[in-house]
């Protein structure tokens, strides 16, 4: 329902703020299941496509630790590997890049997203673009 509203009529201040009660729901009740990804990569999408770097990070930390505890559940973590590079390097977050790079798999390494932001980010950082 909440993206159909998005989809007809995009009102961010008013989806963010119903993704943001949804999210608090999801961890006061410490609900950790596809639907709770589904909420948090929905919402971190949105916020990525509005610009809310803030709101992106937040749900990206939260699908982090999910995807950490619960690997069953790592949906679509390539696609936000990726996200979180290109965040990293937006706010030029190097030791956070180091640290990321440092955790990669081989497999999160081979991931045409991840690799794309990768290279987005060493263009950018050496003035390549």
């Amino acid at each position: 329902m909440l993206l159909d509203k998005w989809a007809k009529q995009p009102n961010y201040k008013y989806t963010n703020d119903q993704f943001k009660s949804l999210r608090q729901d999801l961890r006061v009740q410490n609900i950790v299941n596809e639907f709770a990804v589904e909420a948090y990569q929905t919402h971190g999408r949105i916020a990525v496509e509005i610009g809310d770097l803030s709101e992106f990070n937040q749900c990206q930390t939260q699908l982090q630790e999910i995807y950490d505890t619960k690997p069953h559940l790592a949906i679509n973590k390539d696609e936000f590997l990726a996200y979180k590079v290109l965040y990293l390097s937006a706010t030029n977050n190097n030791s956070g890049l180091v640290k990321i790079l440092k955790i990669l798999s081989t497999k999160d390494r081979e991931s045409k997203g991840v690799q794309f932001a990768l290279s987005v980010h060493f263009a950018v950082n050496n003035g390549d673009f």
